[in-house]
């Protein structure tokens, strides 16, 4: 990596902190993008989620945050944040929730290691085991 290099990646890094500091995430996350920062991009896209109040939304960041993250462990919290908004929907849904919708949201909280929460979504789909 050159002078050039570091001086661009440094100057992305001040404005990314500059903009998530003043709240403006969306560019926030672009510039850590851009300064190859892939971990602190999906860390602002977590902040995103937080501040969604559409669930769907906040599904949207978390997904996108696993799928930027290169940490494992950030990974695994966001797919874990995802699961766990994702239980809420399907257990506030009117009626009863689909069978299919619960296993497979069981199956996204033990993969994130959240068992307790797993165990009680399999119970729902029917699952005693």
């Amino acid at each position: 990596m050159g002078i050039f290099d570091r001086f661009t990646r440094g100057g992305r890094v001040k404005s990314a902190q500059a903009k998530e500091l003043s709240g403006h995430l969306a560019e926030a996350v672009q510039l850590y993008l851009d300064a190859d920062m892939p971990d602190d991009a999906a860390r602002v896209l977590l902040l995103r989620a937080d501040a969604e109040r559409s669930p769907e939304q906040r599904i949207a960041f978390c997904e996108m945050a696993a799928r930027t993250a290169k940490n494992e462990t950030l990974r695994k919290d966001a797919r874990g944040r995802k699961a766990l908004i994702s239980f809420d929907i399907v257990r506030s849904k009117q009626g009863a929730p689909m069978r299919s919708e619960l296993a497979r949201v069981a199956r996204e909280l033990e993969e994130a290691g959240l068992l307790e929460r797993a165990a009680e979504a399999y119970v729902l789909a029917g699952d005693a085991e």
